[in-house]
């Protein structure tokens, strides 16, 4: 076994190092020479071409750089074949004209809508006690305050405290009636409005078993669809790029 540091390494490792850490003296000490790495170094310093060998080397990774780069771009294409099935994809999504949280929003209005009818009533009933009957809530306030017109003549300063309290409390009352009319005005939809709203959940639903399981995810779908269409769509212009830049590093 060969450890260098520590960890444990392959004759191959080994062999590429020893000739940097071990200095042979033995009958065949010379073998060295006959690698032909070791020759071309040996030349190189020779002709003092270290300088040239740095920028042959340089603009050699730069080229093994822009052809890996190339194969990775048309390993990424996809086929004629999926590029067709990409774009039926890509049509069924975008006629969907989707949103980020539609489905909530849409699923909340949905739960609203299917009990419409008892929301009202019970909005409507509430109302009633609090403004529109003739024993609601706010009529009761108000005998409060006529009744407060006694101390009124006694306590001015206590009255004229307890009638603020009152006021204000008679405003709260019928801004909670106003907001709950307003409530149940918001959720009150015709049959053809709820049904559309039902076909469009079962839109939003078909495309996230399809492409989901999130909304999010069908958008995000949609997002690298359009990525791989574009890049294969400009596949000529960016092969032609590549050449150019291949061209230049050959000059």
């Amino acid at each position: 076994r060969n450890f260098v540091n520590g960890a444990a390494v392959n004759l191959g490792v080994l062999k590429s190092i020893a000739a940097f850490l071990v200095d042979i003296h033995a009958a065949n000490e010379n073998a060295a020479v006959l690698d032909a790495a070791r020759q071309l170094d040996v030349l190189d310093r020779f002709a003092g071409l270290e300088p040239e060998r740095e920028r042959t080397r340089a603009a050699w990774n730069e080229w093994a750089a822009l052809r890996a780069e190339k194969e990775r771009f048309d390993a990424s294409l996809p086929s004629p074949e999926a590029c067709e099935r990409l774009r039926r994809d890509w049509e069924e999504i975008d006629r969907a004209a989707a949103h980020e949280n539609e489905d909530v929003e849409l699923n909340a209005r949905h739960e609203l809508a299917a009990h419409s009818q008892s929301i009202v009533e019970s909005a409507s009933a509430v109302c009633g006690l609090l403004t529109e009957n003739e024993e609601s809530v706010v009529e009761r306030l108000a005998e409060c305050r006529r009744l407060l017109r006694t101390l009124e003549r006694i306590d001015p300063a206590h009255a004229s405290e307890f009638m603020e309290g009152l006021d204000a409390a008679a405003e709260s009352v019928n801004a909670l009636s106003a907001s709950l009319a307003s409530f149940a005005a918001d959720i009150e939809i015709d049959e053809r409005e709820f049904a559309e709203m039902e076909n469009r959940l079962r839109l939003l639903q078909t495309l996230k078993r399809r492409y989901g399981p999130e909304l999010s995810d069908v958008l995000a779908h949609a997002e690298r669809i359009r990525e791989q269409l574009d890049a294969f769509d400009n596949a000529d212009s960016q092969r032609r790029e590549f050449q150019k830049k291949d061209d230049l590093l050959q000059k």
